[in-house]
């Protein structure tokens, strides 16, 4: 197994479904809190700086940039060269990938999706004003719009990418920005599904699909962590499995 500064489990490639890797339903459910998500997000990121594992880093979903900033801090307190990407549309999810959720998913998600819409409208204007006020402006740099159209001719700065962390919980945007990105994914490099606490899924669904799909079609091992009461899967860019 790979040398992870965090806990983590192997899932066995031939498993299909997601609910067939994550534990038993834990009762009561406790509150994921703001602390239990910051050490995570900390954890996953010292790793990439432990481990020296080349690249920047990408927040895809990154809304008002509290992973970006979070890991920004980190990389300017180590004095290391990486950036950190953040990509937004902050105006929700597309119409696009609310119907192709409702075709490839449970219809029950996109219900979800589609009541949860409005939440992740945000001006952007504030989002460019708190990465200025924190003076971060050098470690973040925002991509807006369309996640899908937006990654297609992106190139990091380190032209490498060490983490590819998915927090936009569709599918689409997803699956594409993988597709779109991985020419760039370094040896050793992370991509993380942002789940939260761990109750068991019924249906498999969004970012976790993508990054499984990635899985398999690349031959990467995949994994589940747990920090606390946070917990995600992701999947581990090997040597040998760099396009």
């Amino acid at each position: 197994m790979s040398n992870f500064t965090f806990k983590a489990q192997k899932i066995n490639s031939n498993e299909q479904k997601i609910i067939e890797c994550l534990p038993n339903k834990i009762q009561p459910i406790p509150e994921l809190t703001e602390r239990d998500k910051k050490n995570a997000l900390v954890q996953i990121c010292n790793h990439i700086i432990d481990n020296n594992i080349d690249g920047d880093l990408v927040d895809l979903g990154c809304s008002g940039c509290f992973n970006s900033i979070i890991w920004a801090r980190e990389i300017r307190d180590s004095n290391i060269k990486k950036k950190v990407y953040g990509f937004d549309n902050f105006k929700g999810y597309t119409e696009y990938d609310l119907k192709e959720c409702e075709r490839k998913f449970h219809p029950d998600i996109a219900k979800g999706l589609r009541s949860s819409k409005s939440r992740w409208k945000l001006d952007a204007s504030s989002v460019y004003k708190s990465i200025k006020k924190l003076r971060l402006t050098n470690e973040i740099e925002i991509v807006e719009g369309d996640i899908q159209e937006t990654t297609k001719n992106f190139k990091p700065q380190s032209g490498s990418i060490s983490l590819l962390y998915i927090d936009c919980n569709v599918y689409g945007a997803s699956i594409a920005a993988i597709n779109n990105l991985k020419k760039y994914f370094s040896d050793g490099a992370l991509i993380f599904s942002d789940s939260g606490f761990p109750h068991p899924e019924t249906f498999l669904d969004g970012e976790k699909e993508a990054i499984l799909e990635y899985s398999v079609s690349e031959n990467v091992p995949m994994f589940r962590t747990f920090f606390g009461n946070f917990s995600s899967i992701f999947a581990e860019v090997k040597n040998d499995t760099i396009p």
